[in-house]
């Protein structure tokens, strides 16, 4: 009897020291992700002088004459922007996040909202491609009535004087200095797996450390490197420009991409583009 509670013990702590094995080895595995991701951003080119200017052009003219041309016509009042017919809600996706606009509601045209899809997916895929987090665009600003136009003018001085092509829902702002991390199980998906050797209830109680681990990590590399992070959200723009899907103007007193859709819903020239 004797015998067998000794070896029982042993085996015991035999597992246990398995268990801790395992552990230290997915914590490992975890610590050489992360610098495989610090090293993978370190390695983005910031954006040239010649994107910069590329990203400047075309000017606020051709934004507001694309918005009259794809939008619906402005509002005066506030209250009657959520009734405006052709607009559809910007939520926040897997790709981009909303927030809450003092000035504006988040609504848009189809077009509008296919192509911030669009840009969603292709920063994405950059992402993907270099085994980085999937970062969240942040969109500041979307549709304004007259009245929001007006008040925001006095509070920014570089609100557009007369209209502004936020007034068509055809156009919106994205921040190029802010990126939320993701959620849910696909918002690393170059994560490593659970270590094997740990067994399924250890490693199920593990799981929402090693989710909140990943998800800090991804905050600090977004706070440290939002210059890669906006050079990666640049070229996307850049790319979409160049298919004919959106217009994008760099601003520099205010870190955000003032963006505006170039091809209706449908159109051939935004198709597929995910």
């Amino acid at each position: 009897m004797f015998a067998a509670l000794v070896a029982a013990v042993v085996f015991a702590a035999r597992r246990v020291g398995d268990w801790r094995t395992a552990l230290a080895a997915d914590e490992a595995s975890l610590a050489a992700h992360f610098e495989r991701q610090e090293q993978a951003l370190r390695r983005v080119p910031p954006l040239t002088r010649a994107e910069r200017t590329a990203l400047r052009r075309p000017g606020y003219a051709e934004h507001l004459t694309l918005a009259r041309r794809l939008g619906v016509a402005p509002t005066e009042l506030r209250d009657s922007l959520a009734a405006r017919a052709g607009l559809v809600p910007l939520a926040t996706t897997d790709g981009y996040t909303v927030t809450p606009a003092r000035y504006g509601l988040a609504l848009a045209t189809p077009g509008t909202r296919a192509a911030l899809d669009s840009l969603g997916a292709r920063f994405h895929a950059a992402l993907d491609a270099r085994g980085l987090p999937r970062f969240r665009i942040t969109v500041t600003s979307v549709l304004r009535s007259t009245e929001d136009q007006r008040g925001l003018r006095l509070v920014n001085p570089n609100a557009a004087r007369g209209r502004s092509s936020h007034e068509y829902g055809a156009s919106f702002d994205v921040a190029y200095r802010r990126y939320a991390p993701g959620e849910g199980p696909n918002a690393d998906p170059t994560a490593p797996p659970v270590a094997p050797g740990i067994p399924g209830f250890l490693a199920t109680a593990t799981l929402p450390a090693r989710a909140f681990r990943l998800g800090d990590h991804a905050r600090t590399l977004a706070d440290v490197h939002a210059d890669r992070l906006d050079a990666l959200l640049g070229r996307a723009l850049l790319g979409l420009s160049e298919r004919g899907v959106l217009v994008a103007l760099r601003e520099e007193r205010q870190p955000v991409y003032h963006v505006t859709v170039a091809a209706r819903a449908g159109d051939e020239r935004a198709g597929d583009e995910r």
